[in-house]
């Protein structure tokens, strides 16, 4: 569909094509690529939607979704097409190697009530945007077009074998892959598997403590692609490929987030620290807590001064800035640690967490799957959705 659009004195036309909503493929020869060097008979991808459709929030992509749903007979359903041709993408591969492919996807809706009752600002810097002098109408007419697509890919996502879709309500939902691989995946089929994560957010680098692990990282723009592993996590995080590797360096990390704050997520860090320096200073760091992530999860999420330990730590303005903000990095362990988050999930209080905790289960078990891709058909045929996606297309998700 060719629609055209004005933009102050340009007029240029816009060609609705839903891939582009979810540009996020690797190279067929970028999965020969890792198999050749670890082999295995099984991949397991986690797909951050939200940040891996990295058209979605550019003027075209939003413009177009809007005015395509004032014309056409039915909404504009990009996203959930776009989701499909990303199924059949990857169960392609997976038959003409002849191994397995399980997808998981994750995303949220609506603010993480466990993150704002901890910070009240957190990602609030996401909902000040202009959003392309929209006018409020338009803007939540947009919203609330994705959320029905959103909706729409979880029933139908969970119906495709070998395929599962997460959209948790008002919980940031990033933890999903770290979470899967910690309490949900076996450890005999996740130790047996490529486990790779779709994202650029850094936080997903806390994924790679697990053996096999890799984030696939594809710039926003240009043709950068990357993935990365637990050795290399500094060299991508603080972009220096000359960087030596730290043992346990993703269980570390959720610290090194806590003393510099993230900016894309409004979690404001120490002053004076940042990633360079905060580096540099690992050893001191890691021998502080005796070289063992799980103490230092503990003293953090406590809120532990080591300064009243051991002047060594205060002898110099970085370590004192390091050792020395106890509250600051209790709060934000809490808000960028996927453990922390966990920790929470599974405590049995309060009811958001047991709901939370009690859909992941749901959708991790279910066995509600269809067993031919002509019920799907049929089903769309009936809704008179199967302009939106072809045929051939819905048989590859069931390969």
């Amino acid at each position: 569909m060719i629609q055209s659009e004005q933009y102050g004195n340009i007029k240029i036309s816009i060609e609705s094509n839903s891939p582009q909503v979810l540009a996020y493929y690797p190279k067929y020869v970028y999965f020969d690529d890792l198999l050749s060097k670890n082999p295995q008979n099984r991949i397991n991808i986690f797909v951050d939607l939200k940040g891996c459709a990295t058209g979605l929030y550019q003027e075209w992509c939003v413009r177009n979704i809007i005015n395509s749903s004032e014309t056409d007979k039915h909404l504009n359903l990009d996203i959930f097409s776009a989701v499909l041709y990303f199924i059949a993408f990857h169960k392609k591969y997976a038959v003409k190697r002849n191994i397995q492919m399980n997808i998981y996807f994750f995303m949220e809706q609506g603010r993480s009530k466990y993150h704002l009752n901890i910070h009240s600002k957190y990602k609030e810097n996401r909902h000040n945007s202009d959003f392309f002098n929209l006018d409020l109408a338009s803007r939540e007419k947009f919203f609330s077009i994705l959320d029905k697509n959103y909706n729409l890919c979880e029933y139908v996502v969970n119906k495709i074998p070998n395929c599962s879709f997460y959209c948790l309500k008002y919980c940031e939902a990033d933890f999903i892959p770290w979470y899967l691989m910690k309490y949900k995946i076996p450890n005999d089929v996740l130790n047996n598997s490529l486990n790779i994560v779709y994202s650029r957010d850094k936080d997903m680098l806390q994924c790679l403590e697990f053996k096999n692990s890799y984030q696939f990282y594809k710039a926003a723009y240009g043709d950068k692609t990357e993935f990365v592993t637990e050795d290399k996590l500094f060299n991508h995080f603080i972009k220096d490929p000359s960087l030596s590797p730290i043992k346990d360096a993703a269980k570390w990390f959720p610290l090194v987030l806590s003393l510099c704050g993230d900016t894309s997520d409004n979690v404001p860090g120490i002053r004076g620290l940042g990633p360079k320096v905060v580096y540099k200073n690992m050893d001191i760091i890691t021998k502080a807590f005796n070289n063992d992530p799980d103490l230092m999860y503990s003293r953090t999420l406590n809120g532990d001064n080591i300064l009243r330990e051991s002047w060594e730590y205060s002898s110099t303005t970085t370590l004192s800035k390091i050792f020395g903000n106890p509250d600051i990095v209790k709060r934000n362990m809490k808000l960028v640690s996927y453990k922390a988050l966990s920790d929470y999930v599974n405590g049995g209080f309060p009811t958001e967490a047991i709901d939370v905790k009690k859909y992941i289960d749901k959708i991790y078990s279910n066995t509600d799957k269809l067993s031919s891709y002509s019920v799907l058909w049929d089903s769309l045929e009936k809704k008179n959705l199967t302009d939106i996606v072809d045929a051939k297309t819905v048989e590859e998700c069931f390969l």
